[in-house]
C-alpha cells in the first residue's frame, strides 16, 4: 500500500494516457514559495489524491512541514488506516522545491 500511495503522489496527472486523472497535482507547486498557503495547498491535494486513487485506505490526516534542514522541501506526513486489516500507518513523502523563499 505504501508503494502504491508513492506512485500516485509522484504521478502528474496526465502523465498516463490511458488514465489521464490519475495522480497527484503534487508537481504544480514546485515553483511556488515555500509558505504555509503552498503547504495547505499541497495537504489538500494529497488528501483529494488518495481518497480518488487508494480505496484500500482511510487518510486520517495529511500534514505538510517545512524541513527544517531544507528550506526547499517539504514533508507530508500522511496518517492512514488499512481498511482490511484496521491497522494505523503513517509514512513521509518528500516534495522538492526548485527555489526557496520563505513567505511566512
Amino acid at each position: 500500500i505504501a508503494e502504491c500511495i508513492h506512485l500516485v503522489l509522484n504521478t502528474q496527472p496526465g502523465e498516463r494516457p490511458m488514465l489521464p486523472e490519475f495522480g497527484c497535482a503534487l508537481q504544480d507547486l514546485v515553483f511556488k514559495t515555500n509558505s504555509a498557503k503552498t503547504r495547505f495547498e499541497a495537504e489538500a491535494l494529497v488528501q483529494r489524491a488518495l481518497a480518488t486513487w487508494e480505496p484500500r485506505i482511510d487518510v486520517q490526516k495529511v500534514e505538510a512541514r517545512q524541513d527544517p534542514d531544507n528550506p526547499n522541501q517539504i514533508r507530508l506526513h500522511v496518517d492512514y488506516l488499512v481498511r482490511k486489516s484496521n491497522n494505523h500507518q503513517n509514512m513521509v513523502h518528500l516534495l522538492h522545491l526548485q527555489e526557496f523563499f520563505d513567505a511566512d
